[in-house]
């Protein structure tokens, strides 16, 4: 019997703790849980008919949403847990906390002590590998350099491999309109992405590029290519959440261990009304079980 996932349900402000009960509803015969949660985290009475879905699984209590990220950590670093599915935290949480982190990506790392860490997501016609994370648009340039491409690189070839692609088909998204249309608009691609691309060609890959960014996703959607690695955050997300907003998962790649999230945030505009769709979590729970076998 494997040991159980660790589920922290997120900011008990947020919708977290609804799209989690939800989940588990679905879920109780299928897996097994400890629950990080704090003790207002269920306390909303709309969640009140969703409550016996807690019934199958061990809650650990928590003092914050901080705390119970810091548990699950611990739990599975002690061998009492597989991997972590993380319910959405708001940045302002990491914020008002002191910490300079933007979200569980940054957190994780620096509570596990790893380097080499990417966001990639998950869904049925996108796998994704973002090249850098939460960071302003201005300083995007200077984030695509050959160390940083390596490490996606790298975290691409195993989050294909997870899903089973021993030799996967890899593209990278160019910067700049029309990846630059031969330095007319920028010169990156040239000076940066190409070379990149010569000097890795591994047995282990199929690594081509770069290609416009507003195609390479159709390309990829299409089945041209098992990932992408896009350059920026909104270049993978926005073309991800338009074709798989309910589905798609997060992953942390280049964690000791799996840590899988939905892939939206904690929804203040529908919270305490029990309308969240659990889908995201759920397909989130699931993959996190399927990889952590």
């Amino acid at each position: 019997m494997p040991t159980p996932l660790a589920i922290t349900v997120g900011d008990a402000s947020g919708i977290g703790p609804e799209v989690t009960l939800k989940a588990l509803q679905q879920l109780e015969k299928e897996i097994d849980a400890s629950i990080f949660c704090t003790k207002e985290s269920f306390e909303n009475p709309a969640l009140t008919p969703h409550l016996h879905a807690l019934n199958e699984f061990k809650i650990v209590p928590c003092l914050s949403s901080l705390d119970a990220i810091k548990q699950a950590n611990a739990a599975i670093c002690h061998g009492q847990c597989r991997a972590m599915v993380t319910a959405p935290i708001a940045k302002t949480t990491l914020q008002d906390a002191g910490l300079k982190h933007t979200g569980h990506t940054s957190y994780l790392q620096a509570l596990t002590h790893t380097q080499n860490v990417s966001m990639a997501f998950s869904s049925e016609r996108l796998k994704i590998v973002l090249n850098s994370i939460h960071i302003p648009i201005s300083e995007v340039p200077k984030s695509v350099n050959s160390n940083s491409l390596k490490t996606s690189l790298d975290n691409a070839i195993s989050f294909c491999k997870w899903h089973g692609i021993e030799h996967p088909r890899i593209a990278i998204s160019g910067l700049n309109p029309h990846a630059s249309e031969n330095g007319m608009f920028g010169t990156e691609e040239s000076e940066i992405i190409m070379p990149f691309i010569s000097e890795n060609k591994a047995a282990e890959c199929e690594l081509t590029g770069p290609y416009s960014p507003d195609t390479i996703f159709k390309m990829a959607s299409d089945g041209k290519f098992d990932c992408v690695i896009a350059l920026y955050h909104d270049q993978g997300l926005i073309p991800l959440k338009l074709l798989a907003f309910d589905t798609a998962v997060n992953v942390t790649v280049g964690l000791p261990y799996i840590r899988t999230s939905p892939d939206h945030g904690t929804a203040p505009d529908i919270v305490f009304q029990d309308l969240a769709n659990p889908s995201a979590m759920l397909s989130a729970i699931r993959l996190a079980h399927k990889l952590s076998l």
